[in-house]
């Protein structure tokens, strides 16, 4: 499966390491997951000795919407594609030893926290902050 991505490696060579360093029933994580190559390797791994091997791939920002997500759904649904459609369905065993549910899990930066803050506060709060005391106060702290 093609994907324009400067780094792009082959998915042999990740199922080689995968299969040399991962149990069958293990996780593998990958922190920089780019395109989804481990993601893809698990996958045909899995497909082809029966493991059971889990990943986590983390990306940040639109690549992981326009690159690595699909890609997975992809792999997911079958294991050969081309020019963006499937040459074939997958096998009901390559079916069952493909995954089933994808979590995706975004995170919001301390940045997007804060500008997507709306601060309302309710008549008794703005009362009191209108009230003669505080006003005081608030010309005693300047």
């Amino acid at each position: 499966m093609g994907v324009d991505h400067p780094y792009c490696h082959p998915v042999s060579l990740y199922e080689h390491l995968i299969g040399s360093s991962v149990t069958s029933t293990g996780c593998v994580l990958d922190f920089f997951a780019g395109s989804g190559t481990t993601g893809h390797a698990v996958i045909s791994l899995n497909r082809k000795d029966g493991g059971n091997r889990k990943y986590v791939l983390v990306e940040q920002g639109e690549h992981f919407d326009t690159v690595l997500l699909p890609r997975q759904k992809k792999v997911s649904y079958t294991p050969e594609w081309k020019d963006g459609k499937p040459k074939r369905l997958a096998t009901a065993e390559e079916a069952e030893r493909s995954p089933r549910i994808m979590k995706v899990i975004r995170l919001e930066s301390y940045e997007d926290t804060l500008n997507n803050l709306e601060l309302r506060r309710t008549e008794a709060q703005q009362s009191l902050l209108d009230s003669p005391q505080a006003q005081m106060m608030s010309r005693e702290v300047v």
